[in-house]
């Protein structure tokens, strides 16, 4: 259904980490060289709230709500990622994903805008709840791989940023989400 998409996406983050990748072996060949300098490596931190729209792999549904929460951390081009991402109807009854995980990846150099991307390790859980009918379903907690490709606007404290998300995995917790986030935090000077 959208695994040439998820592919692609992947592909894409990927590529986004990479710099960081070139960064550390540039910085080991200058230091085997001799030619270390003082410069200090740049530490960023920031908090971000997100609202989407996305879908689940198995849902009926095209539009439905995401609501995610990151906690960044990035030195140099190196960054990890906290993420908790709740996606499902907002009024009526429907598939309802739950993810948390950690993600690594790296992001381009620039403070005041800036592109990132991250992969990793997810616990995802899929639900479904029926309006009226007084019944709903829980399946267990699946392992997922979870992706994010951002691109983030700032000034030095306050930001926004548009991601696409995501969460491969069985079908019933498998997911993707477009969507703006306000991030608060430090970018630097």
């Amino acid at each position: 259904m959208c695994r040439p998409l998820l592919l692609r996406l992947l592909a894409l983050a990927v590529s986004l980490a990479a710099p960081a990748g070139r960064a550390m072996a540039q910085d080991l060949a200058v230091a085997e060289r001799g030619q270390i300098t003082n410069a200090p490596v740049p530490v960023t931190g920031w908090a971000s709230v997100g609202l989407g729209s996305g879908q689940v792999g198995n849902s009926s549904s095209t539009s439905l709500l995401s609501g995610t929460l990151r906690i960044s951390l990035a030195r140099g081009p190196l960054m990890v990622t906290y993420r908790d991402n709740d996606i499902g109807p907002l009024f009526s009854s429907g598939e309802d994903v739950r993810d948390t995980g950690v993600l690594i990846g790296g992001r381009t150099s620039g403070q005041r805008a800036f592109f990132s991307g991250t992969i990793g390790y997810a616990q995802a859980r899929s639900s479904h709840q029926c309006e009226n009918c007084g019944s709903s379903r829980s399946t267990g907690s699946n392992g997922v791989l979870a992706y994010d490709i951002m691109a983030h606007v700032n000034y030095i404290i306050p930001g926004l940023a548009v991601s696409l998300s995501g969460a491969m995995g069985p079908s019933n917790v498998a997911y993707h989400t477009v969507g703006l986030n306000v991030e608060m935090g430090w970018f630097g000077q």
